[in-house]
């Protein structure tokens, strides 16, 4: 199946018909009016990034944020497969992940779009309570019952 099928078959299942990539390679779905996912085919590549803002870095207490921001990357676990990174050209934090469309289903499609924003949720409330909190660290205590605190399985 080719990107313009899957995107168009992701556009029939959650109900949008009119869904399609534009010119530039890139579509744009609005979650509550709210919550913004673009969906970008780098064609040489025949890669599909898919990305969202979680808000504005902070004027201060940058350093709390971006130890969460890491801490979150650890195996992916708190991200859904995602990557936090920081677009520094419009100042702001920002959620993505890459993948390639080849052998996707759009249901395949759908699954990582809800995955996606369900991340996106949590970690806007997680930068929010940063921000506010400033320089306050978000991370528990590097050891709990005299052993070091992991945040997954290290072999």
């Amino acid at each position: 199946m080719d990107v313009e099928a899957l995107i168009a078959g992701v556009g029939e299942l959650l109900r949008l018909p009119a869904l399609r990539l534009n010119e530039q390679g890139v579509c744009r779905l609005a979650v509550d009016n709210d919550l913004i996912v673009d969906i970008e085919h780098d064609g040489a590549a025949n890669v599909l990034h898919i990305y969202s803002s979680l808000g504005p870095l902070p004027a201060g207490g940058r350093e709390a944020v971006y130890e969460a921001l890491l801490a979150g990357n650890l195996f992916g676990a708190e991200t859904g497969g995602g990557a936090l990174a920081v677009d520094l050209a419009a100042k702001e934090i920002v959620l993505c992940r890459s993948l390639s469309p080849k052998g996707l289903e759009p249901s395949d499609l759908v699954a990582v779009i809800e995955a996606h924003v369900a991340a996106v949720e949590h970690w806007r409330g997680q930068v929010a309570g940063l921000s506010a909190g400033a320089g306050a660290s978000a991370l528990p205590p590097d050891r709990v019952d005299g052993f070091p605190q992991v945040g997954g399985i290290r072999a």
